[in-house]
């Protein structure tokens, strides 16, 4: 019983000394992520309402981006401490890989994270959630019936610089509900 009692204690210390991996087994078919953000530690909860997006009206830009939109609600939240979002965006699954995909062909920036999501500063405060209700990830005029896989993501430093990240794929279908 002794033995058992240290060895319990001794495998508790190694489970808890090390650091957090992005959990693949969120990501639909488990999915390995873009190796940009799979090697840092996961310290950002990413959240999409809904998770499955079927195609609705584009009445906010439909003769710049198409006449239909998967759009949804995406909310980030800090999980263990404060952090400044330096960078995010999101990816397409395309030709079975991850292939990143904005509006402006680049990652995002803290200024347009400040603005989307409403967070004074890019400041993600402890377990406090911000979220972009106008969030979509994609716009056509062609409803075709294809389905789409996104992987939104999101890389934020702490104040002794060490970076985290937060991720969380979603998937839609270009057509009406």
């Amino acid at each position: 019983m002794k033995y058992f009692s240290i060895l319990t204690l001794l495998l508790s210390l190694f489970l808890f000394s090390c650091k957090i991996k992005p959990a693949h087994t969120e990501v639909k078919n488990e999915r390995k992520w873009p190796a940009k953000i799979d090697t840092l530690s996961i310290g950002i909860e990413v959240n999409h309402s809904p998770s499955y997006v079927y195609a609705t009206e584009n009445t906010k830009d439909p003769e710049k981006r198409g006449k239909y939109q998967l759009q949804h609600a995406t909310s980030v939240k800090s999980i263990n401490e404060e952090l400044v979002i330096v960078e995010f965006g999101g990816y397409v699954w395309y030709n079975n890989e991850w292939v990143l995909k904005t509006i402006y062909d680049r990652p995002f920036n803290k200024e347009e994270f400040t603005k989307w999501y409403k967070c004074e500063n890019g400041i993600l405060k402890k377990g406090i959630p911000f979220t972009d209700n106008d969030n979509w990830m994609g716009k056509t005029n062609v409803l075709s019936g294809r389905e789409i896989s996104g992987l939104w993501y999101y890389i934020g430093k702490n104040k002794n610089g060490e970076m985290f990240v937060g991720a969380k794929e979603i998937s839609g279908i270009l057509k009406l509900k």
